[in-house]
């Protein structure tokens, strides 16, 4: 028999029983099928460490929590290395090939009622901007400078490079405007990076797109996207998951 100090479950033979709180007959609710009993056993002490150390504070709770619905969701990717594995917790999935042009792009922005700064028609208009000819399906990760491990902010090229270690990659530049048009609920306050190959504007500038909401409405603008250009720790990227 198994039990766990910090739930009220009790794990014998091959069933999950719930014990009453206030003492009865125990309940089976759920007969295991794919694991024997020390898996299972050890997958519920790795749970009630993990529920330990968010209760000392030494792991944050909205973090915590948000990587144990995106598994319990199947929201996520574990690739498999050498030195390390990584989970690839995916935020959002949006299509791309939607819209054939730019200038389509430009028009459905609008007419969502979402605004588009001037040096983004630059971006827009420059052959470096394409899009998809087909309509295909993207998975997005958000992380942010300091969970890729930079606690006192990196630059644009020591993101990317951290980022692509990690098993993420670049997005291709249509990202940034269907992102716009996708992301409708976007948290008055929240601004995202695109991680991709920066464009160049009119003024001879290397931009990337910056998906925002703020009091002015939901923007899609550019941001400064040299390799040099230094970002803080609390600042968004949007990668590609592979």
């Amino acid at each position: 028999m198994i039990t766990s100090p910090l739930n009220p479950w009790v794990f014998q033979g091959n069933s999950a029983l719930l014990v009453p709180p206030k003492g009865g007959e125990k309940e089976t609710v759920m007969t295991r099928k794919c694991v024997d009993d020390g898996q299972y056993g050890l997958l519920w002490r790795r749970l009630d460490e993990v529920a330990r150390r968010v209760d000392e504070g030494t792991i944050p709770f909205d973090k915590t929590m948000r990587v144990l619905q995106a598994v319990a969701e199947g929201h996520y990717r574990l690739e498999e290395g050498s030195a390390a594995q990584t989970v690839h917790l995916i935020w959002k999935t949006i299509q791309l090939g939607l819209h054939q042009s730019a200038d389509e792009y430009r028009k459905a922005i609008k007419s969502s009622g979402m605004r588009i700064s001037d040096y983004v028609n630059d971006l827009l208009n420059n052959p470096a901007f394409t899009v998809m000819l087909k309509k295909c399906e993207v998975k997005l990760v958000m992380l942010t400078v300091a969970e890729l491990g930079f606690p006192n902010g990196a630059t644009s090229q020591e993101i990317y490079d951290k980022a692509k270690k990690r098993g993420s990659d670049l997005c291709p530049a249509e990202v940034g405007p269907a992102l716009r048009l996708a992301y409708e609920d976007q948290p008055n306050g929240e601004w995202v990076i695109v991680a991709m190959e920066p464009i160049t504007d009119s003024d001879g500038f290397l931009g990337v797109f910056g998906v925002g909401h703020d009091g002015d409405g939901r923007w899609l603008r550019t941001l400064y996207g040299s390799p040099g250009a230094r970002w803080g720790p609390g600042d968004r990227w949007v990668f590609l998951c592979k």
